[in-house]
């Protein structure tokens, strides 16, 4: 590595951070960087120990993906007491060139650069090329960005899709609605549901539905005993989870006439193997009544490695704006 060339990105969510070094472009392979938030006291805390595990390297520029909206210099992640600003980054790193995107907004941009052995297909459909593609995906939040082909590049979206409301399917899902209002306040958002904790919150409310006594379960341990046919009803958690993440992902699939693809990442369902093809996700993407064949045509896949994808964005992003 050459210190002149190089430059820091950063995969802030509300329970990790991921960091790397980027030279010419390029991540550094060797420096990428998995950190747990709740170890630093605040995000340049645990930017300036991997900078210093690293020798202190001359950076260049810092692009800075955010599990958070990014509407002004100060930023708060949405599922994390970190607070900060790009001047605060700037006066602690000395670097004048300091960027902030959203974390969906990174996982978009590095889509196009995706190998193959960082996805996989979940039923048919084929990507046609410089179409819109969708990306979206659970984890401690939910989060929605896509691209647009600009004609010589790629333009992500930026957005909050994660917050939009929640539109039961069936009978069951029409109880979780109406627990998770009372729950929650008047109003249930796809993320309540689709995130680790929503995963939490589906197999309480699906216990009070049945009339049993929910243990406390982990979204680790929901899915753990699902996949080991352990347990059914954690099963059947899995599948509601699925059910309604292919619901929204085929409505926004719609909306963009996502013809690229639509794109899963997040950290929840590459963990569940299998059970995404057994699960009710495509059928439920394809359900859109009169447009069933519009969707059978849209290719669904699910990203394995988004914290790197969303690293290799936000190096994207930064040579982008050089």
């Amino acid at each position: 590595m050459t210190n002149n060339t190089l430059a820091f990105v950063g995969d802030v969510g509300g329970t990790n951070a991921r960091f790397a070094l980027v030279e010419n472009g390029a991540l550094v392979q060797k420096s990428l960087y998995n950190c747990i938030n709740r170890e630093y006291s605040s995000t340049i805390d645990a930017i300036q120990s991997f900078l210093d595990s690293h020798g202190k390297p001359n950076i260049s520029g810092v692009c800075l993906a955010l599990a958070c909206p990014i509407t002004g210099d100060t930023v708060k992640l949405t599922n994390c007491d970190w607070e900060f600003s790009r001047k605060a980054i700037r006066d602690a790193l000395g670097i004048e060139r300091v960027t902030f995107v959203n974390d969906f907004t990174a996982l978009a941009m590095g889509v196009p650069s995706l190998g193959a052995h960082q996805y996989f297909a979940v039923g048919d459909g084929a990507p046609q090329a410089h179409q819109p593609i969708g990306v979206m995906g659970p984890g401690t939040g939910f989060g929605v960005s896509a691209l647009i082909w600009g004609g010589s590049q790629w333009v992500a979206l930026h957005g909050e899709g994660g917050h939009i409301g929640f539109a039961p399917f069936d009978e069951t899902e029409m109880e979780i609605l109406r627990i998770g209002r009372k729950e929650y306040g008047g109003r249930l958002s796809v993320e309540r549901i689709l995130s680790g904790d929503g995963m939490e919150f589906l197999y309480r409310t699906l216990n009070q539905i049945r009339g049993l006594k929910a243990e406390k379960l982990k979204a680790a341990d929901i899915t753990k005993l699902a996949m080991e046919a352990a347990d059914s009803l954690c099963r059947e958690v899995v599948n509601i989870f699925c059910g309604v993440l292919g619901s929204v992902a085929g409505d926004w699939a719609l909306e963009l006439g996502a013809f690229g693809g639509i794109y899963i990442g997040g950290g929840i369902m590459p963990r569940l193997g299998e059970l995404v093809h057994t699960s009710p996700f495509r059928e439920r993407f394809e359900f859109k009544a009169r447009f069933k064949e519009y969707m059978s045509g849209i290719a669904t896949y699910v990203i394995t490695d988004s914290p790197q994808v969303a690293l290799m964005g936000a190096a994207t992003i930064l040579n982008n704006r050089k």
